[in-house]
Formats: structure tokens, C-alpha cells, sequence
């Protein structure tokens, strides 16, 4: 099982930055206090999380950089940058900036694919499908893509899948079930907030280190989202450290030595099928 990539950094400023690379011909450039030559990206919400940082104001811009060297300049040197597995340090990144480092961010993982996490002392950086519904689905601001999203003939990608079809009956209050796609490696925490909201839920995770706890097995299901819920709590209580319980619309996750993983969600705690 793969483990996440982090790289710490230094804080030093660069005014003027030229770095040439080998390979295919061509240069990665990044120019502070300069106009960029192309100004268009699509507005995409990419960056999820809230930090100070992010209202900082950013100038110049960069074109080809590669991802590890972007981050460098998208984001300060006291921030813990997290990479998952998938991410290719070395894809090239452009960006142009003239406003916050949030809007700069965002346009330059939504060209590139990516998103990120965002909190005070780290930034988690993971691959994405920015491609829209084409069949009305219920579109979910879950770090997941659906079927219908990948598009006919798409290849099946690495991020967990949750497509939403409505049963035919009963007519008056059909009953909503997913398609659920959880890779192997993937981190227990995203399985979870990905059910979670589905289910109208949030997530306290108070488990430290979330890159140890990933899946063991892959799961691909059809499943309500409370019984989805079921089963990423049964993948979890294979820890036995981490115990999962519910206190009104918040989920809370706790790691503890002794935790009997038979009382982590107690019956009183499960949702009811209308939640």
C-alpha cells in the first residue's frame, strides 16, 4: 500500500525564477510581478478548507512548472504540503495570479485535474474529475465521481464512485441507492465523509495520522447511504482502535487501544432510513 507523499519546504522568497528542464523541449518559467500571456481558466470550486493563507495576495504567474516546484510558489513554506499516491509530482502546472492565493490555487488544480484540502498547517493534493453530470444526477460536493460523470466508455478511475439512481417504487417516496466504488489504499477518513454527506452528515475526525487508515479491501456495492455506512463502519472496526459514533448530525471518530468494535455504533446511534 502506497503512503502518501509529504514534502516540507523553505519559506525563502524568490523574486525571479527561470528553471529549464530536460527532457521534451521545452522551459518551465515562473515571472513574478509580470503579465501572463494567456488569462482564461474556468471557475471550478477546487480547494475545499479554510486557512488565513489563502486570502494572501499573489502576483505574477507560471507556465509548465512542475507540480512539486508549483506548490512552491502557490503556497507559503510553513504549510505541509500531502500528495496521494496517484499524483504525478512532475505534471506541469500554469497559473496566473492577480488575486488571492485561493483563486490562484483553484484555477491552477482545475486545469491540471486536481484538487485540494486545505487546512492551517496542511494542504493535502489529490487527482479529480472536474467533468460534469450529463444525466441530472444529484451533483455531490464529495471529494468522489460518479458513472454518469466519467462520461460512456470512460475508464474507471481511482477516486471512490457514488452514482444515484431512484427506484420506480413506491412512487410517493422512492428510495435513493448508490453505486459505491471504494479503491484499496484509499483513506478511511474520505470513505467516510463521502457516505457522510450523502446522508446530509458531517465528520469530526479525531484520529491523527489519516494516511495509516486506509481500506484493506476494495468495495464496490449498491447500497443505500445508511447501509453504505454500515459497511465503511465495518472496514474501520477491522483497526479496532478507531471507534465511530453519531451525536445528532455529527459523526464523531476516535481512536482508542481497547475499543470493542462491536459497540462502535450502537443501535440507538444508526440513522433512521429517512436521514
Amino acid at each position: 500500500m502506497k503512503a502518501k507523499t509529504s514534502i516540507k519546504r523553505s519559506s525563502a522568497a524568490v523574486a525571479l525564477v527561470v528553471a529549464v528542464f530536460c527532457g521534451p523541449a521545452h522551459a518551465a518559467l515562473v515571472y513574478e510581478n509580470a503579465k501572463p500571456p494567456v488569462s482564461a481558466y474556468p471557475v471550478k470550486d477546487t480547494v475545499a478548507g479554510d486557512a488565513t493563507w489563502l486570502s494572501d495576495a499573489m502576483s505574477g504567474f507560471g507556465h509548465a512548472v512542475p507540480l512539486r516546484l508549483a506548490v512552491q510558489r502557490l503556497i507559503p513554506g510553513h504549510v505541509q504540503i500531502e500528495y496521494m499516491p496517484d499524483v504525478d509530482l512532475d505534471q506541469p502546472i500554469s497559473w496566473e495570479s492577480g488575486g488571492d492565493r485561493r483563486k490562484t490555487l483553484q484555477a491552477a488544480l482545475v486545469a491540471a485535474k486536481l484538487r485540494a484540502e486545505v487546512s492551517e498547517s496542511g494542504v493535502t493534493i489529490a487527482r479529480f474529475d472536474f467533468s460534469e453530470s450529463v444525466t441530472g444526477s444529484p451533483k455531490s460536493d464529495a471529494p468522489a465521481t460518479t458513472d454518469s460523470q466519467a462520461g460512456e466508455g470512460a475508464a474507471v478511475t481511482s477516486q471512490p464512485v457514488a452514482t444515484t439512481t431512484v427506484a420506480a417504487e413506491p412512487a410517493a417516496q422512492p428510495a435513493e441507492t448508490t453505486h459505491w466504488r471504494f479503491p484499496a489504499g484509499y483513506p478511511l477518513q474520505t470513505c467516510l465523509s463521502i457516505v457522510l454527506k450523502k446522508m446530509g452528515l458531517s465528520l469530526d475526525w479525531q484520529v491523527e495520522d489519516s494516511a495509516s487508515w486506509t481500506l484493506k479491501t476494495a468495495r464496490k456495492f449498491d447500497a443505500t447511504p445508511r447501509d453504505a455506512l454500515k459497511v465503511i463502519r465495518d472496514e474501520i472496526q477491522k483497526y479496532a482502535q478507531i471507534s465511530v459514533q453519531i451525536d445528532g448530525d455529527v459523526v464523531t471518530a476516535m481512536r482508542h487501544i481497547d475499543v470493542d468494535p462491536n459497540v462502535s455504533l450502537g443501535p440507538q446511534a444508526r440513522p433512521s432510513e429517512g436521514d
